[in-house]
């Protein structure tokens, strides 16, 4: 295997790994691999760790290449406590980190042969607010305005075949807003930082909460999308992602939705290889990697 860092140019700390398969499969016979664009979550202020390498690992188990994109997120470095001093960064506003994940997609189609990577299969797949993000992905990859800051980016250069969300933040204004007893203690304080971070100020206009709310600009040509969280989920709503499918679905566009009885937000693979505790462990929630395997299953090419 091989590992690429990559800088994003034009961003002061946005950056990828990229974890590239050996092409040569067998003795002198080249495989070439679809591949994961991988968007950890952390509401746009930080990385959370467990949706980063533990999930690169497990698709490459599957056979893909996989990158994990470090889009620009708020907090520089990550603070201990709500009073203890942050430094920020401005370029984490939407849709800053959104050009960069168009960015990382067109570096793997411009670099596919070079690497053995399969264009016309390559994925994103997101958590939380790293799942918002590839979902804002699905639905803008032809907007000219972005791609106009991509040089040399077509619609296509950037336009993913599947996107695969888990526990999915839709829009910012429930998560905002929720009363502070129905949000973990842990959440309540980082809420305020979370609209900084969107959209540069603590009151957002209706305007620039319409602007990010995925339910909002569902469009018939996005990308094949798979939807999973769970219903005990305290910080990201199952009922705004059973809307957001359910729109999809009156759009027209293929949309596999499983919203799971138990577990926290946050779980990533739900089992001990990415479990910060036995809270992020649960066996039926676990289920959505198979789940997302016989779903990437179905885009698999012919080999009559």
């Amino acid at each position: 295997m091989r590992i690429e860092e990559v800088h994003l140019e034009g961003s002061r700390d946005a950056s990828f790994a990229a974890y590239l398969l050996d092409p040569e499969i067998s003795y002198q016979q080249v495989k070439k691999r679809p591949l994961m664009v991988i968007c950890p979550g952390g509401g746009y202020l930080i990385h959370a760790i467990k949706e980063q390498e533990p999930i690169a690992m497990r698709f490459l188990g599957l056979g893909y290449h996989a990158i994990v994109l470090r889009y620009s997120k708020y907090f520089m470095t990550r603070p201990q406590s709500s009073e203890a001093p942050i430094e920020t960064n401005p370029e984490s506003a939407y849709p800053g980190p959104l050009v960069e994940l168009m960015r990382a997609v067109a570096w793997a189609r411009d670099n596919a042969e070079r690497f053995a990577i399969d264009a016309s299969r390559i994925y994103v797949i997101g958590f939380s607010a790293g799942a918002h993000l590839a979902g804002s992905l699905a639905e803008h990859w032809a907007d000219e305005d972005l791609l106009a800051r991509i040089p040399d980016a077509s619609p296509e250069d950037v336009k993913p075949r599947g996107v695969i969300m888990g526990y999915p933040m839709i829009g910012a204004q429930e998560l905002l807003t929720r009363d502070a007893s129905k949000v973990p203690a842990s959440f309540d304080w980082q809420r305020p930082h979370i609209a900084r971070a969107l959209f540069g100020t603590d009151a957002p206009s209706s305007g620039q909460l319409d602007a990010i709310d995925l339910r909002k600009h569902i469009r018939p040509d996005m990308p094949r999308m798979f939807v999973w969280q769970t219903g005990e989920d305290q910080i990201v709503s199952a009922a705004e992602t059973a809307e957001f499918a359910s729109g999809l679905i009156d759009a027209g566009v293929s949309c596999e939705l499983h919203i799971f009885e138990s577990g926290q937000h946050g779980m990533a693979l739900c089992d001990e290889a990415s479990a910060g505790s036995a809270k992020d462990v649960d066996a039926c929630a676990a289920m959505w990697v198979p789940m997302v395997e016989a779903w990437l299953q179905k885009d698999m090419p012919s080999k009559k």
